[in-house]
C-alpha cells in the first residue's frame, strides 16, 4: 500500500512537470507564431507607406508637421511613433530575417519580453541600449536569438566568415558595414564589457573600444572605423556556452 501511494505520488508529480512543460512550450510557439504575423503585418504599413511617400527615416516629434495622419502621404517613421512613442528606427539586414522596427526606453528590461505594442511576448522587439544618445557615436542593440530563427538569430551565423563577408551590409537609418563580430560570456573572467561604451565621443575611448574588437574578433573586415564615423553594435544570445553573447559591429559607410 505504501509502495502504491509512493508510485503514485510520483506519478502525479511526473504529470505535473509534463503540463508545465507542455504549457511552457504551448505558450512559447504562440507567442512566435503571434510576433510572426504582429511584425508581418508592421513590414507591410510600412512598405506601403515609403511606396506612398519615398521617406523612411526617424520620426522627430519637434520637427514634425502637426496634424493627423494622411493616409495617401504617411511617413512610415511617424506611423511608428504613434503606434509606440519608444519608436527608434528600423533595422534591415539584406538577405536575412533581420527586418524590424526598434525601440527604446529607460531601462535594458522592459522590452525583452514584450512586443512593439507593449505586449508580453517572448520574442520581444530589438531595443536600445537606455544609455545611447543620437550624440554618443555607439547604437546598441539588444535582440534574442529565437528558436526559429527570428529576431538577431542570424547573427550567430556571423561568425562563419563566408557568411560574414556576404551579409556585412546593415541597414539602420542609412547603411552600416560589419567590420568585427566576436563571442563573449557574461560573467567570465574573459567578458568584454561591450554594455560599458555607449558614449564614444572621446577618441581615446572610440579606439579602445574598436580595438578590442578587432583583437577578440572571430571574423573581421579588412576595413575599420576612423573616430568620428558612427558604430552600431548588435548583440543577442548564443547557445555554446552559459550567458554567451555574439556582438557585431559595424560601422556607418
Amino acid at each position: 500500500m505504501t509502495v502504491r501511494k509512493i508510485l503514485t505520488g510520483a506519478q502525479v508529480l511526473l504529470l505535473l512537470v509534463f503540463l508545465c512543460c507542455a504549457a511552457y512550450l504551448g505558450k512559447y510557439a504562440y507567442d512566435l507564431r503571434h510576433a510572426s504575423s504582429e511584425y508581418d503585418e508592421l513590414r507591410r504599413e510600412v512598405a506601403e507607406a515609403v511606396d506612398a511617400s519615398g521617406k523612411y527615416e526617424k520620426y522627430d516629434e519637434n520637427t514634425a508637421d502637426s496634424g493627423s495622419i494622411d493616409a495617401e502621404t504617411v511617413d512610415p517613421a511617424r506611423l511608428l511613433a504613434e503606434k509606440n512613442s519608444d519608436y527608434a528606427g528600423w533595422i534591415t539586414v539584406p538577405d536575412t530575417s533581420i527586418d524590424y522596427p526598434v525601440v527604446q526606453t529607460d531601462n535594458n528590461e522592459f522590452y525583452l519580453k514584450r512586443d512593439f505594442y507593449k505586449n508580453k511576448n517572448a520574442s520581444g522587439v530589438p531595443f536600445i541600449d537606455c544609455e545611447c544618445t543620437p550624440e554618443s557615436l555607439n547604437t546598441i542593440i539588444y535582440a534574442h536569438n529565437m528558436k526559429d530563427g527570428s529576431m538577431f538569430a542570424p547573427l550567430v551565423k556571423y561568425t562563419d566568415k563566408s557568411y560574414f563577408d556576404a551579409h556585412g551590409s546593415v541597414m539602420y537609418g542609412g547603411e552600416y558595414k560589419a567590420f568585427a563580430v566576436l563571442r563573449t560570456s557574461v560573467g567570465s573572467d574573459n567578458e568584454f564589457f561591450y554594455r560599458d561604451f555607449a558614449d564614444l565621443t572621446e577618441e581615446d575611448k572610440y579606439y579602445e573600444y574598436v580595438n578590442e574588437a578587432l583583437d577578440r574578433a572571430v571574423c573581421k573586415a579588412d576595413d575599420t572605423p576612423m573616430f568620428g564615423d558612427r558604430l552600431l553594435t548588435l548583440s543577442t544570445c548564443a547557445y555554446n556556452s552559459e550567458n554567451e553573447r555574439v556582438v557585431v559591429l559595424a560601422y556607418a559607410a
